[in-house]
């Protein structure tokens, strides 16, 4: 699908951003936020790469990365702001 492939083309160009920026950053906040981005970017890659590519045996339930997702992203987004107060 020519969709599916121009959206993960992009998604791995803002993986490769993030993680340029990481390497950039200048301290550990800015550092572990992008990180935090890449590492989001790239489970949502997996899951369109997944998408694209179904096994033969596909299950109807959710895998535990999109239950997870969720929890992953507010976990990450509270150690931001104990680390990173404003």
């Amino acid at each position: 699908m020519r969709t599916d492939d121009s959206e993960a083309a992009y998604l791995q160009k803002r993986i490769d951003a993030s993680e340029a920026m990481a390497t950039a950053a200048t301290d550990e906040c800015a550092q572990m936020a992008h990180k935090s981005l890449a590492n989001l970017y790239a489970h949502k890659l997996k899951a369109l790469l997944r998408a694209m590519d179904p096994p033969r045996h596909r299950q109807d339930r959710k895998s535990s990365i999109d239950r997870d997702r969720p929890r992953e992203a507010s976990k990450i987004h509270g150690t931001l702001r104990l680390l990173c107060p404003a």
